[in-house]
């Protein structure tokens, strides 16, 4: 069975349907927030309303599930400031330990 394992004559993965397309490898969320901790639920809501019309893409909060429940945008936004920011969060290993 030879041939990409992202499908027909594609190199990189194909972004699952109802996903915003990828950021940028340089991406950096504290500079994009303007370096300040997690936002107020207005600021956040308008941030990602600018987010998602930059790269053109409709968000459908209801096609934004994992194992059958609603994830919350804002609580993990909250959720990521608090353990230290995308990058500590990043490095999370599958039994919740952060590693450096």
């Amino acid at each position: 069975m030879g041939g990409s394992p992202f499908g027909a004559g594609r190199t990189t993965p194909q972004a699952a349907v109802g996903a915003p397309p990828p950021l940028p490898p340089n991406f950096n969320i504290n500079t994009f927030l303007g370096g300040v901790g997690p936002l107020d639920r207005n600021r956040f809501d308008a941030a990602y309303q600018n987010f998602c019309a930059k790269r053109n893409f409709q968000f459908n909060p209801a096609s934004l599930q994992i194992e059958n429940r609603q994830v919350d945008l804002y609580a993990l936004h909250r959720s990521v400031f608090s353990e230290g920011g995308y990058q500590k969060v990043r490095s999370f290993s599958s039994d919740g330990a952060i590693h450096n």
